[in-house]
């Protein structure tokens, strides 16, 4: 009974994975910066796209340790394909129908499946 369970659980688990996100990285005016990952948790997040690119060495990102006041920790996303985020600058992720800024980073926003970020 444990093994049909456990057999169970993995096929939902693995049935589950089908969203597909596009990641456009600037300049926009080519074909270079469009990352598409598929096989996606339909629950995953902008960095767990950028993750799964990056192990599918289709980019690279670098997220900084960073204190805020009152959480025990939180992440900053400061290099994407080598291009660092300077003093005062940061990376504006856009999404949605319209591709407009979203309210929330990279670690919070869950886009929809075949959405572009």
């Amino acid at each position: 009974k444990i093994a049909i369970f456990f057999t169970a659980c993995c096929f939902a688990i693995s049935f589950g994975e089908d969203t597909e996100v596009t990641i456009l990285i600037p300049p926009y005016n080519s074909n270079e910066g469009v990352i598409t990952v598929e096989a996606l948790a339909d629950d995953a997040t902008v960095e767990d796209a950028m993750e799964k690119a990056q192990k599918e060495g289709k980019m690279t990102f670098i997220e900084k340790l960073i204190n805020i006041p009152g959480l025990p920790w939180a992440f900053e996303l400061t290099t994407i394909d080598g291009v660092e985020a300077k003093d005062k600058e940061y990376w504006q992720i856009l999404g949605g129908a319209n591709m407009s800024p979203l309210q929330q980073g990279v670690f919070d926003y869950v886009p929809n499946n075949n959405e572009a970020v």
